[in-house]
């Protein structure tokens, strides 16, 4: 019975929270970008074993 009109509801939801989680996303990959300018040879793999 109630499947109907919550359907679009929901999808509405679903759309709008994954709009705001992929802002989230973006603000934070934006973020390591910045700190990757500002820290030296942080894209560098010297440090790195294995």
């Amino acid at each position: 019975k109630l499947e109907g009109p919550r359907v679009p509801r929901d999808e509405r939801r679903r759309a709008q929270h994954n709009e705001v989680e992929r802002r989230r996303r973006d603000k934070i990959n934006n973020w390591i970008v910045q700190l990757s300018k500002i820290i030296p040879d942080c894209g560098s793999d010297s440090g790195k074993s294995g």
